[in-house]
C-alpha cells in the first residue's frame, strides 16, 4: 500500500509500482484525490479521511485474502506514505487498533515527534518502521505550527528511540526529493523484502489457569538458568515454582512475558511485583531476596490506588536471534514497551498510578537497563554487594526521563490528573545517588 500527501495525485506512486511489482510484492496504491491547502487545515477533513483510511486498509485486505490478527508478517499489508499521509496513516492506527501493518516506510513526515509509537509496537500494530526525514523539509519543520496534531518529525526526526523504529537522516533533501527509482529501489524496496523477527506480548492478567502459567514459567526457568545461573549466590536466592504460584494467586498480573511468533517461543519475561510498604523499605535498605517473598508482601492491584513495585527481574533469552545485537535490542525494548503499555492501560482504565520503583542490579545488562535506561538512582547495595537501584514516577520524568516509554508513562498520569492524587502516608527515607555510569 502507499498514500500520499495534500496539493497532489502522488504521481510517485506509478514510479514504486513496477519497483514493487519486480520484488514480488503486490501494490495497492491509494488515492484520497487532491486535497488543497485550505481544506487540509479543516479538522472534519482530516477526521473524515482517517475513517476513509480505515475503509481503505479494510478494503485491501479484504481483496488480497490477508489476515492481520493472526501475527504472521506474511499475513499483513505493508505501507509507504508520505507527508499527509503519514498522519493519515499514524492517527488511524491509534484509532483503529485493528489496522495492522508488517513494516512502514515514512518520509516528508507531519507526525509530532512525540507520536506515541509505545502503543502501536505494544499493540502489536506495526513490527517495523523506516522513517527516512530531511532536515531542510519546509513542511516536515513547520507542519506543528500549521495546524494541530501535525508536527516537525519529519525534520527533526521522532523522539523515540528503539530498533523497531529505524531513522535515517537526510541532510540534502527536501520535503519531495525522495521519489528517484534508484532511491527507492535501493532504500525502501530492501527493506520491505526483508524477513520480519516478530515479537508478542502476553500479561499474567492474560494467563487462563494455574497449568497455562506453569508452563510458561518452565520455560522462564530455563532463560533464568541462562542469564543468572553463572552467579554463585542465584541458587540461594531463587524462589521455587511454587512460590511463583502463590504470588499470582494474589495478584495475576504480575509477569509480562515476550515471545517470538515465528517460532512460537517464550524468549523473555518482567515480573515486577506491587508490594506493601514494609517489603518496599526492606528491598530498599538491603534488598529482597526472591525465596524470601511470599503472598503476604503482595498487593492485590485494585482501582484508584498507588502502588509501589519491587521489580524482581527481567531476562531475555542470550540465544535469541537479536540478543547480540546490545542492550537496547529488539527483544528488550519489545519487553519493556509492553510492561509499560500495561501500566498506562491500567492509568486510564482504572487509575492505578505507581509511586515508586525499586530494583537490584543482578547482571552488568541489568544494571545498565537500570541505571542508563530508566535512569535509577543507586540507594545500596544488597549483601552480596549487588546495586539496589530507586526511581520515583513524578512529572519531572515526561521532560527527563531517557526512555521513551517511561516519559509516555508520566504523561498519561499527568493527563488524567493521577500525579495530584496524594500518595498514602509513607515514611520510608530513599537514602540515593545520582545515577552512575556503567562500564
Amino acid at each position: 500500500m502507499s498514500l500520499h500527501g495534500i496539493r497532489t495525485r502522488g504521481r510517485w506512486q506509478i514510479l514504486l509500482s513496477p519497483l514493487v511489482s519486480g520484488a514480488g510484492l503486490a501494490y495497492e496504491p491509494m488515492d484520497y484525490g487532491k486535497v488543497g491547502l485550505l481544506r487540509f487545515l479543516l479538522p472534519w477533513t482530516r477526521d473524515n479521511l482517517v475513517g476513509w483510511f480505515e475503509d481503505q486498509y479494510e478494503r485491501v485486505v479484504a481483496a488480497h485474502q490477508l489476515e492481520p490478527a493472526k501475527g504472521s508478517p506474511e499475513a499483513r499489508p505493508s505501507i509507504v506514505a508520505h507527508s499527509f499521509g503519514t498522519y493519515l496513516c499514524g492517527y488511524a492506527m491509534l484509532k483503529y487498533p485493528e489496522i495492522r501493518f508488517d513494516k512502514m516506510i515514512l518520509c516528508g513526515c507531519i507526525l509530532p515527534r512525540d507520536f506515541d509509537w509505545s502503543t502501536l509496537f505494544a499493540r502489536g500494530q506495526v513490527y517495523e518502521v523506516l522513517h527516512e526525514y530531511a532536515v531542510r523539509d519546509p513542511w516536515g519543520n513547520m507542519a506543528n505550527a500549521v495546524t494541530v496534531g501535525a508536527g516537525d518529525s519529519g525534520g527533526r526526526g521522532f523522539l523515540y528511540a528503539g530498533p523497531q523504529l529505524q531513522q535515517v537522516r537526510c541532510d540534502h533533501l527536501t520535503h519531495s526529493d525522495y521519489f528517484t527509482q534508484l532511491h527507492m529501489a535501493e532504500s525502501w524496496i530492501e527493506f520491505l523484502s526483508r524477513k520480519t523477527p516478530t515479537y508478542g506480548i502476553k500479561h499474567g492478567s492474560s494467563i487462563s489457569d494455574e497449568n497455562e502459567f506453569r508452563s510458561i514459567a518452565e520455560r522462564t526457568e530455563e532463560i533464568d538458568h541462562k542469564v543468572y545461573g553463572g552467579i554463585p549466590e542465584f541458587a540461594a536466592n531463587e524462589a521455587s515454582m511454587d512460590q511463583a504460584v502463590e504470588w499470582v494467586r494474589v495478584e495475576p498480573d504480575i509477569y509480562t512475558f515476550l515471545y517470538n511468533r515465528r517460532g512460537q517461543q517464550w524468549t523473555g519475561y518482567v515480573n515486577a511485583i506491587p508490594v506493601t510498604d514494609q517489603a518496599f523499605r526492606t528491598a530498599l535498605q538491603r534488598g529482597l531476596k526472591d525465596c524470601e517473598l511470599t503472598g503476604d508482601h503482595i498487593v492485590k492491584l485494585i482501582p484508584d490506588s498507588i502502588v509501589r513495585l519491587f521489580a524482581l527481574s527481567i531476562a531475555v533469552d542470550p540465544t535469541a536471534k537479536e540478543a547480540s545485537l546490545g542492550l537496547l535490542n529488539r527483544e528488550v525494548h519489545a519487553l519493556l514497551d509492553g510492561f509499560f503499555q500495561k501500566w498506562k492501560r491500567y492509568a486510564k482504565e482504572v487509575r492505578i498510578r505507581i509511586k515508586d520503583v525499586v530494583a537490584v542490579g543482578w547482571t552488568p545488562q541489568g544494571r545498565r537497563i537500570c541505571n542508563d535506561i530508566l535512569g535509577m538512582s543507586k540507594s545500596g547495595s544488597d549483601e552480596f554487594g549487588h546495586p539496589i537501584y530507586y526511581l520515583a514516577i513524578e512529572p519531572a520524568l515526561m521532560r527527563k526521563a531517557r526512555f521513551e516509554p517511561l516519559r509516555s508513562l508520566a504523561k498519561v498520569y499527568a493527563d488524567e490528573g493521577l500525579f495530584r492524587v496524594e500518595d498514602p502516608e509513607d515514611e520510608a527515607a530513599v537514602p540515593v545517588t545520582e545515577p552512575e555510569n556503567v562500564e
